[in-house]
């Protein structure tokens, strides 16, 4: 009987586990700032990475509105980040109706937030103002592993009603 629960033993610690890593994007409603937060929900050390946020295919047309002139209307807010700034190396230019946005993280630990703020209006449909959860359906956040190589594809996950994005990748790379 022992032998079995040593050859069981062996076994477990021998096969090899894999570890995946979740990477949340959450939009949440504001005034005068809307907020985007990128939230590592694993226990896995991620980086070098890139998010990136693309609108365009939101079901409300959402834009960024950065500018007191142009695109927006009402109130505007350019972007900033108001958490976990070290952690980023660079972000993509954000232009008033652009709606892209990449940020180039070092690295994001276990529990690890970048947050950003900036205003988001629809194209009117619903009233431009106010972001309702239903108007970012549809919209996409990728993540690239930046040491994988150009060959490997970002893994990219659609927003829902709920404003919430998670991005499932395969792999921690660190």
């Amino acid at each position: 009987m022992r032998g079995i629960f040593l050859t069981l033993a062996v076994t477990m610690f021998a096969i090899p586990i894999s570890v995946h890593a979740d990477v949340e994007i959450v939009f949440e409603e504001g005034s005068p700032n809307d907020y985007m937060t990128i939230r590592n929900k694993d226990l896995c050390e991620l980086g070098p990475v890139s998010v990136t946020i693309d609108l365009s295919t939101s079901a409300g047309g959402l834009y960024f509105d950065t500018t007191a002139s142009g695109a927006g209307v009402s109130e505007y807010q350019p972007f900033r980040i108001y958490t976990g700034g070290d952690r980023v190396r660079s972000v993509t230019n954000v232009s008033d109706g652009g709606t892209i946005v990449t940020l180039s993280l070092t690295h994001l630990g276990p529990s690890e937030s970048v947050g950003f703020t900036i205003d988001l209006d629809d194209s009117g449909r619903s009233g431009p103002t106010t972001i309702e959860g239903g108007e970012i359906l549809g919209a996409t956040a990728a993540l690239k592993f930046d040491l994988a190589g150009d060959d490997v594809p970002p893994t990219v996950a659609r927003f829902g009603t709920d404003g919430r994005a998670v991005i499932s990748a395969s792999t921690c790379l660190s």
